[in-house]
C-alpha cells in the first residue's frame, strides 16, 4: 500500500509538528511547511491527498493555498484550521474548496477528519467529477461531537 501525501502547513512550526506527529509514518508521507508562500507553492507542483492549513491572521492567508491548490490539483483535499473562528473567513474558505473549517482541533481530530474524507466514496478521486468535495453533510464534523 502506498502512503498517501499529506501536507501540513501553518505559521507556526510546531503546531505543525504536534499535528504531523499525531499521523502514522507509515500510513503518511508528510511534508511540513511553515511559511504560507511554500506551502502554496509545494500544494502547487506537487500531488499530495490531503492538505492542512492553518487559517493565517485576519488577512486569511490560507486563501492562496486554497486557491493554487484548486488550480493545479483539484482532487486535493484542504481542511483549513482555524485559530478562532472567524466568520468572515468560513464561508471564503468553503467556497474556495475547503472540506472543513475547525477551530482549534485537537491532533487526533486532523487524523479522524482526515482518514474520513480520504475513505470517503464520494471524494472526486474516486468519482471522476472533479473538483474539491467541499463539506459532505454525511459527515459528522468530529470535533464538535466530541464535546
Amino acid at each position: 500500500m502506498t502512503p498517501g501525501r499529506v501536507l501540513i502547513i501553518g505559521n507556526n512550526l510546531q503546531d505543525c509538528l504536534t499535528y504531523a506527529a499525531s499521523l502514522p509514518a507509515a500510513r503518511y508521507d508528510l511534508a511540513v511547511c511553515n511559511s504560507f508562500d511554500a506551502g502554496a507553492d509545494r500544494a502547487e507542483k506537487e500531488e499530495f491527498d490531503f492538505v492542512t492549513v492553518d487559517q493565517g491572521g485576519p488577512k486569511f492567508e490560507a486563501r492562496n493555498v486554497l486557491e493554487r491548490a484548486a488550480r493545479f490539483h483539484p482532487h486535493i483535499l484542504v481542511l483549513v484550521i482555524a485559530a478562532s473562528l472567524d466568520l468572515h473567513c468560513d464561508p471564503d474558505a468553503l467556497e474556495l474548496g475547503a472540506v472543513d473549517y475547525p477551530e482549534r482541533p485537537e491532533p487526533e481530530d486532523i487524523q479522524w477528519e482526515m482518514e474520513t474524507r480520504l475513505r470517503d466514496p464520494a471524494h472526486p478521486s474516486r468519482d471522476n467529477s472533479g473538483g474539491l468535495c467541499g463539506r459532505s453533510p454525511a459527515l459528522p464534523i468530529h470535533a464538535a461531537a466530541k464535546n
